[in-house]
């Protein structure tokens, strides 16, 4: 992994008028150019692209972008890795779901049905938020990105975005725990610097790495892989992805954080800390092997322990710090589980009492519902949901649903998701045609006929018309 790939918007307040439009997009209202940045764990940005107008999306930005410039070029570092038996030679970014399905990102699943599938996105969507964090320092530190611009000048725009990103990585260089400044080796003055002469690669060549770096049948073999080698990892990092969000001490999120302990406790097959207390240790006379294995389960449950106490905010911590996992889980249930359960019962009345909206969004009504409840742990079946979310589609759907039932269509829920949002765009174009029809249809209207005599001249008005008595 390089790094976590994302854009933020910076409004552009004296944007020319003339250029209004080219720089303003419909969900923001406002005139922006856009920033595209990569950045790592410790918030460093490696990659800043700015000056792309900001009606754009991340995939326009993506195409005008020099992220692989350098790539194509022969000049970027090799990346060779190997997981799950497979050889890669490219690294891969951390991304959302807007960008395209190449090896080079790396998306979470949507709407994952299995724990695996929901283990990955999870980690996936923690590790991806470097680069939200980052521009949000960004802004911190420098409070003329938090304002909007107010030059004239783009270019001007540009060279105080680039300062900014200088700056902040200086900052973060400083900021280091490692002292930089004698870890180098002694280097004879005399010596000049390594030059590398390589021949830039063929056209041919380009074009085949252009190529693999948009080989989507790589990207989900890569996503395949990814996914089963944090699943077969004998001890997952808890503490790097349970601290991204801590248990609050009110509660409010405590169904995403048991959800979280659990599959991470099932991605490294420790389940059985949530079964079983430890117990108690065994006779010194039994053999070596019963010793090891109490032993292992001891560091088992102690890691365990570690990670759970770290997601927990400061108060829960001092109260649950002597606590062993087992006990801990289930005195933090009894507590708090009577707020899941209201919150599951919530979710369970809303999808089922529910109905979409005319012109309201596909994705909010199937996606979200079925996000909701998997992420509460219910389960649902497939063909009941299916069922559920046909019912709930307004009137303009009608020949959708009609033909999804004649056809007796086994799809799953992502696969509906899909029709869905097609027959959304060509409903939309439908009615898009229907209301121009309706602005630009009028009545043929008679010309006023005046009071004329013969002769072109108007006849005088009868005095009970002038109000005469």
């Amino acid at each position: 992994m390089l790094g976590s790939i994302d854009c933020m918007h910076w409004q552009w307040r004296n944007c020319p008028v003339a250029h209004a439009g080219q720089f303003t997009r419909g969900d923001i209202k406002h005139p922006t150019i856009i920033l595209e940045a990569v950045a790592s764990y410790d918030r460093w940005i490696w990659h800043a692209f700015f000056g792309v107008a900001g009606s754009n999306n991340d995939i326009n930005v993506l195409n005008q972008s020099s992220l692989f410039t350098d790539v194509l070029r022969g000049e970027a570092p090799i990346v060779n890795f190997t997981v799950n038996g497979h050889e890669y030679n490219y690294g891969y970014y951390l991304a959302d779901g807007i960008y395209p399905s190449w090896p080079v990102f790396m998306k979470g699943v949507t709407l994952p049905q299995s724990e695996k599938h929901r283990l990955f996105t999870a980690a996936q969507s923690a590790w991806r938020k470097d680069v939200e964090c980052a521009f949000g320092v960004l802004k911190a530190r420098f409070n003329i990105l938090a304002v909007p611009g107010r030059s004239y000048s783009r270019r001007t725009l540009g060279l105080i975005m680039r300062a900014c990103v200088i700056l902040h990585n200086m900052i973060i260089d400083d900021e280091r725990d490692t002292n930089l400044e004698n870890i180098y080796e002694t280097v004879d003055s005399n010596v000049g610097p390594a030059i590398h002469n390589h021949a830039p690669p063929s056209l041919a060549a380009r074009i085949q790495m252009d190529n693999e770096m948009r080989d989507s049948p790589m990207y989900t073999q890569l996503q395949h892989d990814l996914i089963e080698h944090i699943m077969a990892s004998p001890s997952i990092s808890f503490n790097q992805f349970l601290e991204k969000e801590k248990l609050k001490s009110n509660a409010s999120n405590f169904t995403n954080w048991f959800r979280h302990v659990r599959i991470f406790l099932n991605g490294g097959n420790l389940q059985y800390v949530l079964e079983a207390p430890l117990g108690t240790p065994p006779p010194p006379a039994v053999s070596e092997d019963v010793k090891n294995v109490y032993e292992t389960r001891v560091i088992r449950y102690s890691q365990v322990q570690c990670a759970i106490l770290c997601s927990l905010e400061a108060e829960l911590q001092k109260r649950f710090e002597h606590h062993d996992p087992y006990e801990l889980v289930h005195e933090l249930k009894a507590i708090f589980e009577t707020h899941a359960a209201v919150e599951s019962y919530e979710a369970s009345k809303h999808f089922f009492g529910c109905m979409m909206e005319e012109g309201s969004s596909v994705s909010e009504h199937v996606s979200g519902h079925a996000k909701k409840l998997s992420d509460l742990g219910i389960v649902i079946p497939n063909q009941l949901g299916i069922h559920r979310v046909l019912q709930a589609l307004p009137p303009t759907y009608k020949n959708f649903v009609m033909n999804y039932n004649m056809q007796n269509m086994n799809k799953e829920l992502p696969e509906l998701f899909s029709m869905l949002k097609f027959a959304e765009v060509e409903i939309q174009k439908e009615r898009q045609v229907l209301m121009v029809n309706k602005t630009t249809s009028f009545k043929q209207g008679k010309p006023n006929k005046g009071n004329f005599k013969k002769g072109g001249k108007k006849a005088p008005t009868p005095p009970e018309a002038q109000g005469w008595p």
